[in-house]
């Protein structure tokens, strides 16, 4: 029962021929930006591409998941967990028409938001997301893109999410 995070990225997007293009792009895996995993209590780093579970136990929330149950422990599960970061544009944006943020695998009920305005939501692994945060972004200030993942109780979660062929 893993929520998991896989990759975001930015692009700067022309149209040519009803086509996207990109013409731009910024990674913002943990490689390159700095996240951190909060459930309002708890506030500890994530690793993005990255799963809940494996910084929860990184976070010494969780023992190690592959140990006896430790993965079924339910308490961490109560909890909505926010994924955060804070970014800047990249220069190479600043004649941008259009851009996108692109996630590739967001299991499974997530709410997306940047800089408090939500973009939309997730509800399949499988899918790629993407969400035109033109209007929301700040070109020249810091940006914060928050994916929350709602408690398990959440009526989208029992819809949707348990035992994928994924494992959880």
């Amino acid at each position: 029962m893993s929520r998991f995070l896989l990759l975001a990225v930015l692009i700067s997007t022309t149209t040519a021929s009803r086509k996207i293009v990109a013409d731009t792009f910024q990674s913002l895996d943990s490689s390159s930006t700095s996240w951190s995993v909060s459930n309002g209590t708890l506030n500890f780093a994530a690793s993005i591409p990255g799963d809940l579970i494996t910084d929860l136990s990184r976070g010494g929330v969780l023992g190690d998941p592959l140990y006896e149950l430790n993965f079924k422990r339910n308490e961490w599960d109560a909890s909505t967990w926010n994924y955060s970061t804070t970014f800047t544009l990249d220069a190479s944006f600043s004649s941008s028409s259009a851009v996108w943020v692109v996630f590739d695998g967001i299991k499974m009920v997530s709410d997306i938001s940047l800089n408090g305005i939500a973009l939309g939501y997730t509800q399949d692994q499988f899918l790629r997301y993407t969400f035109d945060i033109t209007a929301a972004l700040k070109k020249g200030g810091s940006n914060t893109l928050v994916v929350s993942f709602p408690t398990g109780k959440d009526q989208r979660n029992s819809e949707q999410r348990w035992m994928s062929c994924s494992g959880g």
